[in-house]
């Protein structure tokens, strides 16, 4: 099984964008509901192995509950009866609808810390998301010492996050081609909106690049294996 938060987890770090990033801290439970789109999308680039790529054809489905809570005048709050969350979830937690990633929930107490008092009455929230994952084995049966399980699935992951990213970039099109004016770290001179949209391109095709590098690694591993290895 592959969690669709690993492959978050992975591909956070190939996203050129501040707000993303701060988004992925700040909101957990938002960047991953805005990103399984992108996620599942993006996996039809993955073709390749079949063996391997057939298998992210079975997942499960993404789990989420709210519970909208009420200041007491301290900074802990009881959730309801009714919040359950499931196991390899992500937590977000706003007061009065502003993020608080300081915040954490104890599932022994029931109870949500906020990183600070919560006047009584105020409005505060909880909620949990877990995104799904690839429940088949993700494996190759001709596999040698160097190519466990463990490792392929680390492979898959670069892959699905290389996807995610480049199903995401496809989407926001008018994102990447957004002129802005860049400055220099030297003279402070302005680009030209041109050089701009370039450099976006260019990180488009690097990043498409390293996908098609790594889809095919992980053939050439496959049938190096198949063979009896190198």
């Amino acid at each position: 099984m592959i969690l669709f938060s690993d492959i978050f987890d992975r591909a956070i770090f190939l996203f050129d964008d501040p707000d993303l990033n701060f988004y992925y801290n700040a909101d957990p439970v938002g960047f991953q509901k805005v990103m399984l789109r992108y996620l599942l999308n993006g996996k039809e680039r993955f073709s390749n192995p079949i063996e391997i790529a057939s298998k992210l054809n079975t997942y499960s489905a993404l789990q989420s509950m709210r519970d909208d809570l009420v200041g007491t005048g301290s900074a802990e709050v009881e959730v309801d009866e009714d919040f359950v969350p499931v196991d390899n979830c992500v937590f977000s937690f706003k007061i009065d609808g502003k993020p608080d990633p300081e915040a954490v929930y104890d599932s022994d107490t029931r109870k949500v810390t906020f990183s600070r008092v919560i006047p009584e009455g105020t409005p505060c929230s909880v909620e949990y998301c877990y995104a799904g994952a690839f429940t088949d084995n993700i494996s190759w049966s001709y596999s040698a010492q160097f190519l466990t399980p463990a490792v392929i699935q680390s492979k898959v992951i670069d892959i699905m996050a290389h996807c995610t990213l480049l199903a995401w970039c496809e989407k926001e099109k008018n994102f990447i081609l957004d002129i802005r004016n860049l400055l220099t770290d030297t003279d402070f001179k302005i680009y030209s909106p041109a050089n701009s949209i370039k450099a976006k391109l260019d990180w488009f095709k690097n990043i498409q690049e390293e996908l098609d590098d790594l889809i095919c690694k992980l053939g050439w591993d496959m049938r190096g294996t198949r063979k009896g290895g190198f």
